[in-house]
């Protein structure tokens, strides 16, 4: 992933001006910074939720805002806790996630609520799930496809200590996997 000169302003607001970056398969890269400096602007930018004003966002070595398709290829978690469905099960958000990805597996549904310590809850609605829980189920869906490319908006948001290792270590897994993975956070 290869972000070049990208700006983003709103009207004569700039946002962001002129950010470069390239991550490569199995690495992580952080962006780091207080509310208001701009990480989910650039992470919007990236996943084609919104465009540059300026430069261009490289995916797979292809200009990602000419072939929109390459975004498809994507697990991300934006804004993730208002990103299910309440009145589903955790599992049966996963199922549909899994449906407009092109389907995976059932066992592989499993396996990520296993992960994120989720299983004990894929039955209940997403609407009981605390925030820490429905950010772990955000994590589940952007890496249950198992991308080549992952990127995670504030991941660790409202997660205790436990949760905050269960994201570090599937983001160590996925970058272990050859994943390039692009994360956005208050703090390391």
């Amino acid at each position: 992933m290869e972000v070049n000169h990208i700006s983003k302003s709103y009207g004569k607001k700039t946002i962001i001006n002129d950010i470069s970056f390239t991550v490569n398969a199995g690495e992580v890269y952080a962006l780091v910074g207080p509310n208001g400096a701009g990480k989910t602007t650039i992470i919007r930018l990236v996943t084609g939720l919104s465009f540059p004003s300026a430069g261009d966002v490289k995916l797979f070595g292809e200009d990602a805002s000419k072939k929109p398709s390459l975004r498809r290829k994507l697990g991300a978690v934006v804004e993730a806790p208002a990103a299910f469905y309440p009145y589903l099960s955790g599992e049966a958000n996963l199922k549909l996630h899994a449906k407009l990805a092109g389907g995976v597996k059932t066992e592989r549904i499993a396996q990520v609520l296993k992960m994120m310590e989720l299983s004990y809850a894929k039955d209940q609605k997403v609407a009981t799930y605390s925030l820490g829980m429905r950010q772990r189920l955000g994590v589940a869906a952007a890496v249950l496809t198992e991308p080549e490319i992952l990127i995670l908006d504030e991941p660790a948001s409202g997660m205790d200590p436990l949760s905050l290792h269960l994201v570090h270590s599937v983001l160590q897994n996925a970058a272990q996997n050859g994943a390039a993975v692009l994360l956005s956070t208050h703090h390391l």
